[in-house]
């Protein structure tokens, strides 16, 4: 355990008592922190989207028509699964960033503040933008561009996610505020 977090976890005296009932003895080590997180982070599904609900209005039902048929979505982020990812590692395809990274969901993607794992775009029209450049994606009718970004911007959004309420109430990273 870095010596940071074992200063933290020595002044703590919940935790030795919640590893015991974790783990059966109340050592704390790193491989059953990333074990206990691991274990939270499973519970933290978003399951109440539109998507999933049924409710998707009809320019998100084109948009994942669109996302199904109009460009090599599907390829990476499988809709099959429900979780908009196939866990793979692939290059994205970006002239600054030649290495490859794991394919993340696209599960509350409208909720980001920044994308790619480069946090090189902004928007998701920008991350559209490029994936038209590279061929992988295109539009008969700015409708159809308009209906991928809804799909992909609210169909996917868990509103729970969105308001912040619980599972998914927690303090904002750092790598989510805004920069001034």
């Amino acid at each position: 355990v870095p010596p940071a977090l074992a200063r933290f976890l020595d002044g703590a005296a919940t935790y030795g008592p919640l590893f015991r009932e974790a783990f059966g003895t109340s050592a704390i080590t790193r491989e059953r922190i990333a074990m206990a997180l691991a274990s939270y982070e499973r519970t933290l599904v978003p399951d109440q989207s539109p998507f999933d609900l049924g409710t998707m209005t009809n320019r998100q039902q084109l948009g994942f028509q669109v996302f199904q048929d109009r460009g090599l979505c599907e390829v990476c982020h499988q809709s099959a699964n429900r979780l908009f990812t196939d866990g793979a590692r692939r290059t994205i395809f970006l002239p600054e960033h030649r290495r490859v990274v794991k394919t993340p969901t696209l599960r509350n993607v409208g909720l980001r503040r920044r994308y790619m794992s480069s946090g090189e775009f902004a928007s998701l029209d920008e991350v559209l933008a490029h994936y038209e450049s590279v061929g992988f994606v295109s539009f008969h009718s700015p409708l159809e561009r308009l209906a991928l970004k809804d799909f992909l911007a609210n169909a996917l959004t868990d509103p729970r996610a969105g308001r912040r309420e619980p599972p998914f109430d927690r303090p904002l990273l750092g790598s989510e505020i805004r920069p001034p």
